[in-house]
């Protein structure tokens, strides 16, 4: 699977996360590790987005959930 770029998405309020570029492309990369495998296990394709929206909060500190959801999408959407 190729290298995906990810998107560093905060809050307007936030400062910036300081991320380095091997942390941004290792979110980005179990996140969509995240969502491809649980759509594989039969989850649906809500409860897999919800997963990998919680995983990139939880890998970006100060992110709020509808920055993490913007995030994920972007992710999703740049697979190859």
């Amino acid at each position: 699977m190729a290298d995906i770029q990810p998107p560093l998405i905060q809050d307007k309020e936030q400062p910036p996360a300081g991320r380095g570029h091997e942390s941004d492309i290792g979110c980005a990369q179990e996140v969509l590790n995240t969502y491809m495998m649980l759509l594989k296990s039969a989850a649906d394709e809500r409860q897999a987005f919800e997963q990998a929206a919680r995983i990139y909060q939880a890998r970006t500190p100060g992110v709020s959930n509808e920055a993490a959801r913007r995030a994920v999408a972007i992710i999703i959407s740049s697979k190859p």
